[in-house]
């Protein structure tokens, strides 16, 4: 074990998937002829010629490094020797054996693969259990149950690969420890703009792939309609149900010929027969992670009061199915921490960002910078690099500020300066901005993009209606609010650094909360503010000519 320990430590800069493995078989010393097989496969690995330079064979490395994670999760679950008996009272030797076979089997197939150069178009093996049997029951709706759409994880925003690579290590050791007595929830918190949701991203990104992530839950603050305390668990139990054919047929028997309990709108009713009644019946090897993120966006105090008494009522009576494993992300606000207390009673580990090296948190940055701005700088020469040190120091440990300062350098709002002009405008505003660095680059972008008082007033007629729409529209619907298209698209255009959605008619939203808080917050954007009661004046101005639009439409469907 100790040989593939250091085999895995010396290629974790070249896949994600090593962190994850290397997590997983340190704690397992157990079942040596499948640990060896383990062994030689990462030894013929190491002898290749370097990694970084083998493109062809990166794909067939990815899947045996997840297959050996598979490996490590099945050893580490009987290196137990209660679970084992446990285990071998209930499975048969065959069964045992048949399961170490399979996993051979899929070990020699990527080996043979991996020598020959070829291109391996199977999937790891990960079943569920053993003696898994076939979901034979008549198919019954599990539509009724609520659902937030848009709510999963998004591959492309997650951490730059190499970056925070020791925080997501430490996660995926919490998530990943087998023990019975181990914590079942890792609450993650840290200031707006600090990096909680693309390190939230990265871990459902890399348990995806790993077949091993149960859900995944981002909650939004512009989006309040639909990703709500109301939706999540019934969210969750949906995708748990496609995630494991034996946790779908649970929940069948719990709502079939139940509809009032299929579309129950009650968190703490959702939880109890959606997900921890169904996962009773389960007993599956290795963790099932769940991913819920901002759970401060959840609604304001009064409305999360509920929610955060369920979840810490359900940890502190330890009624969370055994195997199941939560990173809740999180501002550090007071009614969280209080509900979600750190410690062996809670069973809940505690991250805070901020306890996080500074040095290393600068570095990551800088990486994260020269990679978006890397077409437009050469940061080998010394102005350049120079620039690129001002801007980490300035952005204080805060990603989001580096973000958003990179979007902007890179001209994405469309002024049409030429990148350096960008970059100097940027360091110009942070050398005046003190303490309130986020305020003065979403001033300093505003400022540049909207010079007159008429723009900086369609601005804010724009921006109230996006702010007070509880669920977003797409570009297209928010013309159809307003009699002026033309200004709707050539504001939202504009704002291509500060929000997402422009392309592909998603809905319109905030790039991130804290360009909602500074919009709200009079004394923050000043000239920009434009307070959200104001839009149902808009809407009433606006609600004869979307009426209008809906006629023409019916007359044209009609004829």
């Amino acid at each position: 074990m100790e040989r593939i320990i250091e085999i895995v430590t010396s290629i974790t800069q070249i896949q994600p998937y090593a962190s994850l493995a290397l997590s997983v078989i340190s704690t397992a010393n157990k079942i040596v002829r499948l640990a060896k097989m383990m062994s030689n496969v990462f030894m013929l690995v190491n002898d290749a010629e370097a990694l970084e330079t083998i493109e062809a064979h990166i794909k067939t490395i990815t899947l045996l490094i997840q297959q050996v994670t598979e490996c490590g999760y099945f050893i580490a679950e009987f290196a137990e020797q209660k679970n084992f008996w446990i285990r071998s009272e209930k499975y048969s030797l065959s069964d045992l054996d048949k399961r170490i076979t399979d996993y051979e089997d899929k070990l020699r197939e990527l080996k043979t693969a991996f020598l020959a150069g070829v291109a391996v178009q199977s999937e790891i093996t990960v079943p569920r259990m053993i003696n898994l049997g076939k979901d034979n029951e008549a198919s019954i709706e599990l539509n009724d149950l609520a659902c937030a759409f848009g709510a999963r994880f998004h591959p492309g925003r997650g951490c730059l690969p190499g970056t925070r690579q020791s925080l997501l290590r430490n996660i995926c050791d919490i998530l990943n420890n087998p023990d019975k007595d181990a914590s079942r929830v890792c609450l993650l918190t840290g200031v707006a703009g600090s990096g909680k949701s693309a390190v939230a991203h990265s871990i459902a990104h890399l348990y995806n792939g790993q077949k091993r992530l149960g859900s995944s839950y981002f909650f939004a603050r512009d989006d309040i309609a639909s990703r709500n305390p109301k939706t999540l668990f019934s969210t969750i139990a949906r995708d748990l149900s496609d995630f494991d054919p034996q946790y779908r047929s649970a929940l069948r028997k719990i709502v079939k010929n139940d509809r009032a309990l299929r579309t129950s709108p009650w968190p703490m009713e959702q939880l109890e027969r959606f997900i921890i009644e169904p996962s009773k019946e389960l007993d599956p090897i290795g963790p099932i992670v769940i991913v819920i993120d901002a759970l401060d966006e959840s609604g304001d105090r009064a409305r999360r009061q509920e929610l955060l008494r369920i979840i810490s009522q359900k940890i502190a009576q330890n009624a969370l199915p055994t195997n199941l494993r939560f990173l809740i992300t999180a501002l550090a606000e007071e009614d969280i921490i209080i509900s979600l207390p750190p410690g062996p009673p809670s069973r809940i580990v505690r991250i805070v960002m901020d306890d996080v090296p500074r040095e290393l948190v600068d570095r990551d940055i800088e990486r994260f910078i020269r990679h978006a701005l890397q077409q437009h700088f050469d940061f080998e020469s010394s102005p350049d690099k120079e620039r690129c040190r001002r801007l980490v120091q300035y952005s204080q440990q805060l990603f989001q500020w580096a973000s958003a300062a990179c979007h902007f350098i890179n001209g994405h709002n469309g002024v049409g300066l030429h990148p350096y002009e960008q970059f100097d405008k940027i360091l110009h505003a942070a050398d005046t901005g003190g303490s309130q660095l986020l305020d003065s680059l979403y001033q300093t972008a505003l400022s540049q993009l909207f010079t007159r008082e008429d723009t900086r007033k369609r601005f804010r007629t724009v921006m109230v209606t996006v702010l007070a729409l509880d669920e977003p529209l797409s570009l297209a619907s928010l013309c159809a609010l307003s009699d002026a298209d033309l200004t709707v698209r050539a504001i939202i255009n504009a704002l291509g650094s500060l929000l997402t959605g422009m392309l592909n008619e998603e809905p319109i939203c905030v790039l991130h909360s804290s360009f909602r808080d500074f919009l709200l917050d009079e004394a923050r954007s000043t000239v920009f503010y434009g307070h959200t009661s104001k839009s149902s004046r808009y809407f009433e101005q606006t609600l004869p000519h979307l009426l209008a639009s809906i006629s023409q439409c019916f007359k044209s469907t009609c004829m």
